[in-house]
């Protein structure tokens, strides 16, 4: 009989087995986990960048009065002219903060219209815009939301990420941000 300390092949091969099943369940919750957070981060810089807009349009923005001389960012100045500031997204992966200097002052995008990019966010990797390019969210000096056509009226944007998760950001009329999950 032999006095022989230690493990059979078949007693590590078990344990080795445990090890993996239990790191493959650790990778998947983490890999989700992460995806949430990509999304939440998506969602919360948005929330800000839409409360940045507003605020500038009501403490910088400026509409249009015959007796004041406007200069918008390209240097030009004359009467009339709308100084505003708003968001809108050209593709599902960034979008901008821009400057709105409507030269001829009938509040639409058209050629009296300048759109000044200040600031362009990249969306995390794995996260789209899901409810399509943001169209223009203009804010007026009351911090109101508008459409390009400043029309009354809100946006929601909605985010997915690499599992399918959703979020919606929701603009109101009144220029306020909520967020939802669909």
């Amino acid at each position: 009989m032999s006095n022989e300390k230690g493990f059979t092949l078949i007693e590590l091969m078990v344990v080795v087995g445990i090890m993996a099943v239990i790191m493959a369940i650790g990778i998947f919750g983490i890999t989700r986990y992460m995806a949430k957070e990509r999304l939440n981060e998506a969602v919360n810089v948005l929330v800000a960048d839409i409360e940045r807009a507003r605020a500038w349009s009501i403490t910088r923005g400026q509409l249009s009065d015959p007796n004041l001389t406007v200069t918008c960012s390209d240097g030009t100045s004359g009467t009339g002219r709308n100084i505003l500031y708003g968001l809108m997204s050209d593709n599902t992966a960034s979008y901008n903060i821009f400057e709105f200097c409507d030269k001829n002052g009938d509040f639409q995008f058209d050629a009296g219209t300048e759109r000044f990019n200040l600031q362009t966010t990249n969306l995390p990797g794995g996260v789209t815009i899901t409810s399509g390019n943001i169209p223009a969210i203009i804010f007026d000096k009351k911090g109101m939301a508008k459409s390009s056509k400043w029309l009354v009226g809100g946006q929601t944007i909605q985010f997915t990420d690499t599992d399918g998760d959703k979020k919606s950001v929701v603009v109101s009329n009144d220029g306020r941000v909520s967020v939802t999950i669909p």
